[in-house]
Formats: structure tokens, C-alpha cells, sequence
């Protein structure tokens, strides 16, 4: 995704079901338990891709769709290009018919330039906070550089969360970068 010849994602954003365990998940065996979700984004495998004018005026929808074989299911991803700028992206599990363990995370996986050093958000902060520890945390709008955000662990753990958050831009130093907006349901 370039922008005046300027990218802004390096590479595509791709569905990812999982998440590296920390402390917590080897003592209940979630890695085990979940672990059809690990190979299910690792091996998840393209399809198709559509592309059609959307209903909006000046808006076009292309849509991926995966499978998922580790987990026999199917996700599509529909990113709708609006003329003015914005990209709505949605993302649709189809789950198969067998049973399936918990989720570890649902979310997309990408890369974006380096440039992008600033984080600016709205939501809790400036600290990070989790569900069962936010209250100590104001909601409002912060800034950070980054490399502020995580904490480096010397194994995986939980770092960097910010609770309740709305909005988030990653940006560079002269402003310009991505904005990314939740759309509560």
C-alpha cells in the first residue's frame, strides 16, 4: 500500500490466530491446548482474491479469502478502498464443522515501515494496563515513541498493552503514517 510513492505497509496484512505463550498459559496448557491455532496461521494457505465496485460511490472492495486446514475452516478478509482515503477492513471466520479449542487471538499480521517511530493513541495510559489492572490508568490521549511500548522480556510475556483503546497512529517524524480506528459492535 503506497501513498505519493511512499509506502505504507510493507507487507500485506494476513489473518493470525495466535499469540506467543507467556508464563500463565504453560501453567493451564494453553500452548498445547491451542495449538491448532498456531499451525492454522502458519499454514494458512490463499485461495482467492476478489475484486468488485462496492455500493459506496468511489469505493472498491477486494476480498482474500484463506484456509485455514489445521483447523478445517475458512477466514476472509474484505478491505474496502473509500475515495477519501479510508480503508474499512473486515475479517469473517468461518469455523468447520469439528470442534474447535479456544482462540488465542484474532487479529492480522503485517509489516510497516520503520519510520513509523511515533505512536499516538486514544485510550488508557500512559503506562500499560491489562483488563484486571486499568483502573490506575486515566483514558486519554497519549504519545509515545515506539520503542517505548514493550517491555523486553527475556521470554514472551504480556507487554505494552494499553486497556479500552479507540483509536491508534503510527506515524513518522514529519506526521505522516497510518490511523487505525475500532468499530465496536
Amino acid at each position: 500500500l503506497n501513498v505519493d510513492g511512499r509506502p505504507l505497509l510493507l507487507e500485506a496484512f494476513r489473518p493470525n490466530f495466535w499469540r506467543a505463550p507467556v508464563d500463565n498459559d504453560y501453567g493451564n496448557g494453553h500452548q498445547a491446548r491451542t495449538a491448532a491455532w498456531q499451525a492454522a496461521s502458519r499454514e494458512r494457505r490463499l485461495i482467492g482474491i476478489t475484486a468488485r465496485r462496492s455500493r459506496r460511490p468511489t469505493s472498491v472492495e477486494v476480498t482474500s479469502t484463506w484456509r485455514l486446514p489445521a483447523v478445517e475452516s475458512q477466514v476472509s478478509l474484505t478491505w474496502a478502498f473509500v475515495g477519501d482515503g479510508s480503508i474499512d477492513v473486515q475479517m469473517r471466520l468461518t469455523p468447520g464443522s469439528g470442534l474447535l479449542p479456544e482462540i488465542p487471538r484474532v487479529g492480522l499480521t503485517g509489516t510497516l515501515p520503520s519510520r513509523f517511530s511515533n505512536v499516538e493513541w486514544f485510550g488508557r495510559g500512559p503506562h500499560e494496563n491489562y483488563i484486571d489492572r486499568r483502573s490506575g490508568a486515566a483514558v486519554g490521549r497519549y504519545r509515545l515513541a515506539a520503542s517505548d511500548l514493550p517491555f523486553a522480556y527475556e521470554r514472551p510475556q504480556e507487554t505494552g498493552t494499553r486497556s479500552d483503546t479507540r483509536w491508534v497512529a503510527l506515524t513518522d517524524a514529519s506526521g505522516v503514517g497510518i490511523l487505525v480506528v475500532g468499530m465496536p459492535s
